[in-house]
């Protein structure tokens, strides 16, 4: 066999059978609790789409109003008004769910359902502000999931009252 360091396998052993399994865990700097999100920017309607892939395998469980699994935070600026669809329906192994927090990190609303091992909601956001997006392990499961974030203009009410007419 020839080796090299980390005990990483560069060719075939004659007896075929030391094969090293290596595993390495990643995760991203930020995204620990509401003082240190991960920032997926500015959000106004026409935002592109947002699909972002994570791991909760290596985050803590600072998030209490769920299911008690691992969190991962994310920040998000809306600037204007606007209807908003997060989801974990996608490429992942972990059970989900989506809770989404106020400026001073107090839940607004939350779902742990929709999609097979994810979870959906929509909803307007209609103040501009500073909102959380927590992914949580649903009952304390550990794995990858992709969060995905899309326009729903069907959650915004809207009002046209006419040109002489006062609202």
């Amino acid at each position: 066999c020839e080796w090299f360091d980390h005990g990483y396998q560069s060719g075939a052993c004659a007896n075929d059978v030391y094969r090293p399994r290596i595993e390495t865990f990643w995760r991203y700097t930020d995204g620990d609790n509401c003082g240190n999100p991960i920032s997926l920017g500015n959000f106004a309607p026409g935002f592109p789409n947002v699909t972002h892939f994570n791991s909760n395998v290596c985050y803590n469980d600072a998030n209490p109003y769920l299911n008690g699994g691992r969190d991962v935070f994310y920040r998000i600026n809306v600037t204007q008004p606007v209807g908003m669809r997060f989801e974990t329906c996608g490429p992942g192994s972990a059970q989900t769910a989506i809770d989404i927090l106020d400026a001073s990190c107090t839940s607004i609303v939350s779902n742990f359902s929709g999609c097979g091992n994810g979870a959906q909601l929509s909803v307007p956001l209609c103040s501009p502000g500073v909102y959380y997006v927590v992914v949580e392990g649903r009952l304390g499961s550990t794995g990858t999931f992709t969060l995905q974030i899309s326009e729903d203009p069907g959650v915004i009410v809207t009002a046209n009252a006419g040109s002489n007419v006062s609202v």
